[in-house]
């Protein structure tokens, strides 16, 4: 009974989870893929073959130059220590709030909820892309769960573990049908009727059924469905 009602907490953890971040990311694709006004593309379609072409190679050439997130361990525990160093969290306790993901998209993109450790009632949203953490964003909190129940302390989790489960899911992905691995990783943390709901999860999508892969903080599988 404890088993499948830490199923049902952790399936609606996730269904909110995978719904806020899908309108990130569509908002963040619009952002950076807007649509062209009408004119811009007249003028397009009037480029000789050569422009198109060298307009092509100059595409390329910039898509090549962006890395995975999940290229380097070393580079994204140099990432979470650039949060950890902050002028705001420098020398002091920083509590995540709920959950972390990593988005593999035009270079990557890094997405946590911090509470303020000098106002412990606000919640800020930290971005990090193009090679640097974004100016904070306020977070509006809503729900019946105490706010303790969603803070975890960042010291012990590594953002290094997001390319250990990414790397996990490249292997998994073999022995799917149609195996495709999904370009992002989460780390939630919740306490719910004296359940603790704290691990990374990601998934495969596949020919004939997609699969949901479970791992510890630390990044060991723990189970797949």
């Amino acid at each position: 009974m404890n088993r499948t009602y830490y199923h049902i907490i952790s399936c609606i953890a996730i269904l909110t989870m995978f719904s806020s971040c899908q309108q990130i990311k569509k908002s963040f694709e619009d952002t950076m893929k807007p649509k062209p006004r009408k004119e811009e593309t007249d003028q397009t379609t009037l480029l000789t073959g050569k422009s198109t072409s060298n307009s092509r190679e100059i595409k390329d050439t910039h898509k090549n130059k962006q890395q995975s997130v999940y290229e380097s361990a070393e580079k994204l525990d140099e990432i979470q220590a650039e949060l950890m160093n902050l002028p705001q969290f420098k020398g002091k306790k920083i509590n995540m709030h709920q959950d972390l993901y990593f988005f593999d998209f035009q270079g990557g993109r890094i997405s946590i909820k911090i509470q303020d450790p000098d106002k412990p009632e606000n919640i800020d949203q930290y971005d990090y892309s193009d090679g640097k953490w974004k100016d904070p964003t306020p977070v509006k909190v809503t729900g019946n769960l105490k706010m303790v129940d969603l803070l975890f302390p960042i010291e012990d989790i590594k953002f290094s573990t997001g390319k250990k489960i990414h790397d996990s899911l490249i292997e998994e992905a073999k022995n799917i049908e149609g195996g495709v691995p999904a370009d992002h990783v989460y780390f939630v943390h919740m306490k719910v009727a004296n359940m603790d709901v704290t691990h990374w999860y990601s998934s495969v999508s596949g020919a004939r059924k997609d699969v949901y892969f479970y791992f510890d903080k630390d990044g060991n599988l723990t189970e797949r469905r």
